[in-house]
């Protein structure tokens, strides 16, 4: 009986798992930013920030502020605000984004972010070769991830085919 339960926990985590991983392409992933100009991830090379929640949000924008523009530069910060009334977005998020010294890319449905991998309230760091993903950790202290930001691992490793 307590093999069946292991079973099915390594079975439904796989699934509830099965998001954009080592070699996995992020397709036709293209999304604005606040300012209403189209990003497209397809043939991106570098890393990726993306968050699908506030918490995750304040982390990577802790991390993000902290850094020159010149290190902000080869990065692409990915946000899923689909949980947000679009009265809300609209009114409140989008003005405070637009203070932000770097572009926001915004998934408003929830669906083209939906593969990516995510853990509650942390930030995903994704490194992508051609839109491939290689590596990705996860960071929950924006201290961290502006310490791994600044660090060359992610763009010295290339997603192996």
């Amino acid at each position: 009986m307590r093999w069946l339960n292991v079973i099915q926990t390594v079975l439904l985590g796989g699934l509830l798992y099965s998001g954009a991983g080592w070699g996995s392409n992020l397709g036709q992933l293209e999304l604005e930013d606040q300012f209403g100009q189209s990003h497209s991830l397809q043939q991106f090379s570098g890393v990726v920030l993306f968050s699908a929640s506030r918490i995750g949000s304040n982390v990577a924008q802790q991390a993000l502020n902290a850094l020159s523009p010149a290190e902000r530069e080869p990065l692409r910060y990915v946000v899923d605000i689909s949980g947000m009334p679009m009265l809300v977005t609209k009114l409140m998020a989008l003005p405070q984004l637009r203070d932000l010294g770097y572009p926001v890319l915004l998934d408003l449905d929830g669906a083209p972010t939906l593969a990516l991998p995510r853990q509650e309230d942390q930030v995903t760091l994704l490194c992508v070769d051609s839109g491939a993903v290689g590596q990705h950790r996860f960071y929950a202290d924006g201290s961290a991830l502006q310490l791994a930001l600044q660090q060359p691992w992610c763009r010295q490793r290339r997603v192996e085919r």
